[in-house]
């Protein structure tokens, strides 16, 4: 099937028929430049998709490539962070000065065992609660100071000693 086949018709039928007719030579013309716009139109469609399926999968690369550079950085900050937790946790267990650690809401998260000594309690039996050297009728006051300094560091403060001489 050709342009030139396609041009021979009853020009009676077409809706672009002029009463004289259609030229057939014409429109054999207008349907091969047509074919040949068509072409260069989708050779260029090809080209163009072809260009940003290539810019794409630069950006994939590049995108590929920073993430191993962040996940290779991550792994050497938890190895960091890791190491100074191990340091910090020798420290705090060989240290002969009580030393014990509260989350937010008061309850203990670490006792070494100079308070252990000192309190007289094993860290079995406090982590998870609330410093049992505050007597039961001091806690509105421990908490009230535990409120006030919340995430502070409180230093050269005064502290009485406790010892187990008071429940759980």
């Amino acid at each position: 099937y050709t342009g030139m086949a396609a041009a021979i018709f009853d020009p009676r039928s077409v809706c672009l028929s002029t009463p004289t007719g259609l030229d057939p030579r014409g429109l054999a013309t207008l349907i091969g430049v047509g074919s040949i716009v068509l072409m260069a139109l989708t050779a260029a469609t090809a080209a163009f998709d072809s260009a940003l399926q290539e810019r794409a999968t630069a950006i994939a690369r590049e995108m590929t490539q920073e993430l191993e550079r962040s996940h290779e950085a991550l792994k050497r900050s938890e190895s960091i962070s890791r190491e100074a937790r191990e340091q910090l946790e020798m420290v705090v267990r060989g240290s002969p000065l009580a030393i014990y650690t509260r989350d937010l809401e008061g309850r203990l998260t670490s006792w070494n065992p100079a308070a252990e000594q000192m309190f007289g309690w094993k860290a079995s039996e406090v982590l998870g609660r609330p410093l049992p050297s505050v007597p039961p009728g001091a806690r509105d006051a421990s908490e009230a100071l535990r409120e006030r300094v919340r995430g502070d560091l409180l230093k050269d403060a005064e502290r009485t000693r406790r010892s187990t001489e008071f429940a759980l």
